[in-house]
Protein backbone atom coordinates (compact mmCIF):
# COMPACT_ATOMS: atom_id res chain seq x y z
CA UNK A 1 0.00 0.00 0.00
CA UNK A 2 1.74 3.26 -0.87
CA UNK A 3 1.33 6.57 1.10
CA UNK A 4 -1.46 7.67 -1.99
CA UNK A 5 -3.56 4.87 -1.29
CA UNK A 6 -3.57 5.48 3.06
CA UNK A 7 -4.52 9.17 2.54
CA UNK A 8 -7.57 8.28 0.66
CA UNK A 9 -8.31 4.86 2.88
CA UNK A 10 -8.56 8.06 5.53
CA UNK A 11 -10.65 10.55 3.46
CA UNK A 12 -13.19 6.95 2.88
CA UNK A 13 -13.67 6.13 6.25
CA UNK A 14 -13.73 9.88 7.53
CA UNK A 15 -15.22 11.68 4.89
CA UNK A 16 -14.47 15.56 4.90
CA UNK A 17 -18.27 16.40 6.61
CA UNK A 18 -17.51 13.37 9.11
CA UNK A 19 -18.61 13.71 12.12
CA UNK A 20 -17.32 12.08 15.69
CA UNK A 21 -20.26 10.42 18.18
CA UNK A 22 -19.81 14.28 19.69
CA UNK A 23 -21.16 16.16 17.00
CA UNK A 24 -18.02 17.56 16.30
CA UNK A 25 -15.90 17.76 13.13
CA UNK A 26 -13.64 14.91 12.21
CA UNK A 27 -10.97 17.20 10.42
CA UNK A 28 -10.55 20.04 12.61
CA UNK A 29 -8.35 21.84 14.62
CA UNK A 30 -4.60 19.95 13.46
CA UNK A 31 -6.09 17.68 11.88
CA UNK A 32 -6.20 18.22 7.91
CA UNK A 33 -7.52 15.68 4.99
CA UNK A 34 -4.86 14.36 3.29
CA UNK A 35 -4.64 15.49 -0.49
CA UNK A 36 -3.32 13.44 -3.14
CA UNK A 37 -1.50 14.67 -5.41
CA UNK A 38 -0.76 13.05 -9.34
CA UNK A 39 3.01 13.02 -10.35
CA UNK A 40 3.76 15.73 -13.30
CA UNK A 41 7.26 15.43 -14.53
CA UNK A 42 6.86 18.82 -15.56
CA UNK A 43 5.91 20.43 -12.20
CA UNK A 44 9.43 21.39 -10.95
CA UNK A 45 8.72 20.11 -7.37
CA UNK A 46 7.84 16.84 -8.58
CA UNK A 47 10.53 16.63 -10.27
CA UNK A 48 13.23 17.98 -8.39
CA UNK A 49 12.06 15.90 -5.89
CA UNK A 50 11.39 11.95 -8.00
CA UNK A 51 15.91 13.03 -9.34
CA UNK A 52 17.04 13.86 -5.70
CA UNK A 53 15.77 10.73 -4.51
CA UNK A 54 16.67 8.56 -7.50
CA UNK A 55 20.38 10.32 -7.02
CA UNK A 56 20.66 9.68 -3.54
CA UNK A 57 18.92 5.85 -3.79
CA UNK A 58 21.39 5.02 -6.64
CA UNK A 59 24.34 6.82 -4.51
CA UNK A 60 23.30 4.68 -0.99
CA UNK A 61 23.06 1.58 -2.73
CA UNK A 62 26.43 1.75 -4.33
CA UNK A 63 24.89 2.15 -8.23
CA UNK A 64 26.87 5.40 -8.62
CA UNK A 65 30.62 6.13 -7.20
CA UNK A 66 29.79 9.94 -6.62
CA UNK A 67 27.64 11.82 -5.06
CA UNK A 68 28.63 14.91 -6.98
CA UNK A 69 26.81 15.74 -10.22
CA UNK A 70 27.79 13.25 -13.21
CA UNK A 71 28.50 15.45 -16.38
CA UNK A 72 25.54 13.75 -18.03
CA UNK A 73 23.11 15.31 -15.72
CA UNK A 74 20.69 17.24 -18.19
CA UNK A 75 20.17 13.39 -19.90
CA UNK A 76 20.26 11.62 -16.95
CA UNK A 77 17.26 13.72 -15.62
CA UNK A 78 15.43 13.39 -18.80
CA UNK A 79 15.74 9.57 -18.91
CA UNK A 80 14.45 9.45 -14.73
CA UNK A 81 11.91 11.43 -15.33
CA UNK A 82 10.77 9.73 -18.87
CA UNK A 83 10.77 6.66 -16.41
CA UNK A 84 9.12 7.75 -13.77
CA UNK A 85 6.00 9.77 -16.01
CA UNK A 86 5.83 5.96 -17.30
CA UNK A 87 5.41 4.16 -13.75
CA UNK A 88 1.29 3.65 -12.94
CA UNK A 89 -0.53 2.63 -9.90
CA UNK A 90 -3.78 0.45 -10.32
CA UNK A 91 -6.69 2.40 -9.12
CA UNK A 92 -7.82 2.99 -5.22
CA UNK A 93 -10.46 0.80 -4.06
CA UNK A 94 -11.02 1.64 -0.21
CA UNK A 95 -10.58 -1.67 2.07
CA UNK A 96 -14.00 -1.99 3.76
CA UNK A 97 -14.30 -2.53 7.05
CA UNK A 98 -11.04 -1.20 8.27
CA UNK A 99 -10.50 0.01 11.70
CA UNK A 100 -8.62 3.20 11.89
CA UNK A 101 -7.62 4.28 15.34
CA UNK A 102 -8.64 8.12 16.02
CA UNK A 103 -7.75 8.35 19.81
CA UNK A 104 -3.94 9.04 20.23
CA UNK A 105 -4.22 7.83 24.33
CA UNK A 106 -5.54 4.31 23.19
CA UNK A 107 -3.31 3.79 20.62
CA UNK A 108 -0.42 4.76 23.24
CA UNK A 109 -2.15 1.95 25.76
CA UNK A 110 -1.90 -0.47 22.93
CA UNK A 111 1.43 0.44 22.27
CA UNK A 112 2.44 0.46 25.74
CA UNK A 113 1.04 -3.15 26.52
CA UNK A 114 2.68 -4.89 23.30
CA UNK A 115 6.17 -3.61 24.70
CA UNK A 116 7.91 -6.60 26.46
CA UNK A 117 11.09 -5.37 29.09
Amino acid sequence: INAEYMGKQLVHNFPLDHKDKNGTPFWTGTRRPPISLEFDAKNPDHANFVVSATFLRAYTSNIIESELKPTDLEEKIKHILNVASKVTFPPFVPTKGLKIATNEKKKKKKKKKLCVD
